[in-house]
């Protein structure tokens, strides 16, 4: 029977730390999967930039612009989404100043994105960049038709060559917040990193959890090896013939 019990209780053991490593494997492939990188940006024409970025998958760049601004103030000039219409395929949108980035990735064609009206206030004004350029000012083709551009991030580190190549005033020379978020994200997730969602609220419960599972195999292998020693010598009960 105490051999039987140990047996038990080692499997126990390697089922503890195999669920560990994988929870954790998990947790941190979300992590990464959900992580923005940034950097600031001149926006001069001419201005270049390089944003290094790590995908597990591979998946299109997104970029978005972070303005300055007091407060929740909406500065006008960026444009809004406010009072946007959508009818025949087309999104009509109040404009804002034009801004123009051309991305490129080793030998891949360069794409050029361009940032759409406001679409976010409060700790800056944010715009969203688009390589569904727009037909004429705040009049974009919706949803974006599938031959729209797409510069894809490959699994492992990216380096992404920026360059500013349109800016219209007011806000031509002002130094922006360039993100590029990361593919998975509470509202938004990439197809094929959707199923690591659930590791962006891991943290709470794998304390939880593990911690309580291995608080029970701890108290167990204590008493189990706090046995009188003659119990392990004690033979197991013959079948009857």
């Amino acid at each position: 029977m105490t051999k039987a019990r140990a047996s038990t209780l080692k499997f126990n053991w390697l089922l503890w730390i195999v669920a560990t490593v994988l929870l954790v494997l998990y947790g941190e492939a979300a992590r990464l999967e959900s992580t923005p990188t940034a950097l600031r940006l001149q926006l001069t024409p001419g201005t270049e930039a390089e944003l290094d970025t790590f995908r597990l998958f591979e998946n299109p760049l997104r970029m978005v612009l972070t303005f300055r601004a007091d407060g929740c103030d909406q500065r006008p000039e960026l444009g809004s989404w406010q009072g946007a219409k959508e009818q025949d395929g087309v999104l009509r949108l109040k404009p804002g100043a034009t801004v123009r980035i051309e991305a490129r990735q080793d030998e891949d064609k360069p794409v050029v994105f361009e940032a759409m009206p406001m679409s976010g206030y409060c700790n800056g004004n944010s715009r969203g960049m688009t390589a569904n350029l727009a037909q004429s000012p705040g009049v974009y083709r919706w949803p974006p038709p599938p031959e729209t551009p797409t510069l894809w991030l490959h699994t492992g580190m990216n380096r992404v060559r920026l360059k500013v190549t349109e800016v219209e005033p007011p806000i031509a020379g002002e130094a922006v917040t360039l993100t590029a978020p990361g593919a998975l994200g509470i509202k938004i997730a990439a197809d094929n990193v959707a199923w690591l969602v659930f590791g962006l609220f891991l943290k709470p419960v794998f304390l939880f959890t593990q911690g309580g599972w291995l608080l029970g195999l701890l108290v167990i292998s204590w008493i189990f090896w706090r046995r009188p020693a003659e119990e392990e010598d004690e033979p197991d009960a013959e079948l009857p013939p």
